[in-house]
């Protein structure tokens, strides 16, 4: 299933690249050809290519963004966490509200990216599937874990379902949960919201 994956995520970046990033190159070649011959449309053809080469790069980023979180080594992993709610906040008409005690540094690397990625899938279903008005997010750190709390009051879900279907991210949530050694608690029903509970052990040293 792993291996699956990784080739599925493969595919789509390569999709990715193909159809648009592939697309825009292409169109900036040919508009920059274009202005050698014709050097009277050259301002028409400069706006055009700087258009293009922004949401170029622009799409860029965010492929980048998919791939590898690179806020985690900017930023640490309370800010990175910080950076996704801020993302989602601005791309919908929903109100996020957080409380995020600092976290870095607890955690092995590995563990910090599965950290951030199950947060990330957390918050992506918020936005594709529940269709809530508000989310909650809270990261509090104890003596001895660190307890992630996630919250929507979005139409819900039924779990049995969406466990059966390998749907909305579940999958991937409780095997990055189970690489961290972490646990998952989910609390869902139809028209009252969901809960997401994702508690995880410090390990000294």
């Amino acid at each position: 299933q792993l291996i699956d994956s990784q080739e599925q995520e493969r595919k789509r970046i390569a999709g990715a690249l193909h159809d648009s990033l592939g697309q825009n190159l292409l169109i900036i070649k040919n508009k920059a050809l274009s202005g050698i011959k014709n050097p009277q449309k050259n301002p028409e053809l400069i706006s055009d290519i700087s258009e293009i080469s922004s949401s170029s790069l622009q799409e860029v980023r965010e492929i980048s963004y998919n791939l590898h979180p690179y806020q985690l080594e900017q930023l640490g992993l309370t800010k990175a966490i910080e950076s996704i709610i801020d993302r989602a906040s601005k791309s919908v008409s929903l109100i996020f509200k957080y409380e995020l005690d600092n976290i870095d540094k607890l955690f092995s690397p590995e563990t910090e990216i599965n950290i951030f990625r199950m947060i990330q899938e957390c918050i992506n279903n918020i936005l594709k599937h529940s269709g809530a008005s508000e989310a909650d997010v809270s990261v509090l750190k104890g003596t001895n874990e660190v307890s992630i709390n996630i919250k929507d009051n979005g139409m819900g879900f039924n779990i049995l379902t969406a466990r059966s279907k390998r749907g909305l991210g579940l999958m991937s949530l409780y095997e990055r949960a189970k690489m961290s050694d972490a646990t998952v608690e989910i609390d869902s029903r139809l028209g009252k919201g969901t809960f997401i509970n994702i508690t995880i052990t410090i390990r000294k040293n």
